[in-house]
């Protein structure tokens, strides 16, 4: 979700407001594009109309894409300011019990993201299907035994293609490459 170039937000309303038996969420929405006011707010709507059918996905985003003239933007930034996010969106909406609707997930790759997830989202994204992330994810994974709370799906962008044979070969591609692994 790169705003202003493409809201996920307004797409998934759509799709939502039209198809009852769908649930989507966003893919890996940077916490630091969007004010917590705007996205607590988002999310707020979405459960308040549709429930259990929306996910937040939250992700770091590009590093660079988050430049302050004064100081760069890190992980640890990334991990308060999510866990107060979600603490706020979770007490907004027990005024209004609906706590137990929302669901959020992180995505990303590295290490450090697939620890925080596992730890803490309902749902870690990850975004690669090779059989070497693969199975650095699934070591990470086995290591929280006792302490993990995320449900592991694999996520990747699609770029969107006129020609269906174009997508339905590269999914094809996807699915063969998900399952060699």
């Amino acid at each position: 979700d790169n705003p202003p170039v493409n809201n996920a937000f307004l797409t998934i309303e759509h799709i939502l407001s039209r198809l009852d038996d769908v649930t989507l969420g966003t893919g890996i929405t940077s916490p630091f594009y969007y004010s917590k006011k705007t996205l607590v707010g988002t999310v707020e709507y979405f459960i308040k109309n549709y429930g259990k059918r929306f996910i937040l996905g939250l992700g770091f985003g590009r590093k660079k894409s988050f430049f302050d003239s004064n100081k760069r933007l890190d992980f640890r930034q990334f991990q308060s300011y999510t866990l107060e996010l979600v603490e706020t969106v979770r007490r907004r909406l027990k005024k209004n019990n609906l706590q137990d609707s929302f669901s959020y997930a992180i995505g990303g790759l590295g290490n450090c993201i697939s620890k925080f997830a596992i730890l803490n989202a309902d749902i870690f994204l990850v975004n690669s299907a090779s059989k070497y992330d693969l199975k650095r994810i699934n070591k990470i994974f086995n290591n929280f035994d006792d302490k993990k709370k995320s449900q592991v799906f694999l996520y990747s962008m699609l770029e969107i293609q006129e020609n269906k044979e174009l997508v339905s070969l590269k999914l094809w591609n996807i699915i063969r490459e998900i399952a060699r692994n």
